[in-house]
């Protein structure tokens, strides 16, 4: 294999990681799940958000979210009763209803309770506070992120094919590609609205 066709392979790699199939049209709809696809989406999404839950008991704990969060292992059980009720307040919201407005807004509440377990932290014990705005702020942001890859998971569930493993690490290994595309989409939007 020479340089070039390395390269060919390199730069379609590249495009498909950055390949999404749903438009602004879909991050903005507010309308309800229609039937078919909301029975589908009940079980793709009850084993996909246990498995991220496993995923994350799993690698917080150990000396690894120690080593890179600088926390220690007794604030970990805290920060997984927050990372608990989000993502179960997720799955119950698609679970019991199909109007989309719903599901977000049960990650806008988890948002709400961050925030005032920050104003707690900061007024029982200033050592940590530092450090656990940190930690809920990515929190914060991971919620805002489930959001937008809800829209994939819906899209998929539409078609009737999930890889339930692809899909979990997916929430990972996909971050930049899904950031990048809804931030494309947004800005495309903006576009058409200044024209």
């Amino acid at each position: 294999m020479n340089f070039s066709e390395m390269k060919d392979q390199v730069i379609n790699g590249v495009k498909w990681y950055f390949n999404r199939n749903w438009n602004r049209d879909d991050v903005m709809n507010m309308d309800e799940i229609s039937d078919e696809v909301h029975s589908t989406l009940k079980m793709n999404t009850r084993i996909i958000i246990s498995m991220l839950t496993a995923y994350s008991f799993g690698s917080s704990v150990g000396f690894i979210f120690n080593y890179l969060f600088k926390v220690e292992q007794r604030f970990v059980l805290r920060l997984l009763v927050g990372i608990t009720i989000g993502t179960g307040n997720l799955l119950y919201q698609a679970i019991t209803t199909k109007d989309r407005r719903e599901i977000y807004t049960g990650c806008l509440k988890y948002c709400v309770v961050i925030v005032f377990s920050i104003i707690t932290f900061f007024l029982l014990e200033t050592d940590t506070t530092l450090r656990m705005i940190v930690i809920h702020s990515v929190l914060i942001l991971f919620m805002g992120y489930l959001v937008i890859y809800s829209q994939e998971i819906l899209y998929n569930a539409d078609f009737g094919d999930i890889d339930y493993v692809n899909c979990t690490f997916n929430v990972f290994f996909h971050f930049p590609g899904i950031m990048i595309h809804a931030t494309r989409l947004y800005l495309q939007g903006e576009q058409q609205e200044e024209n």
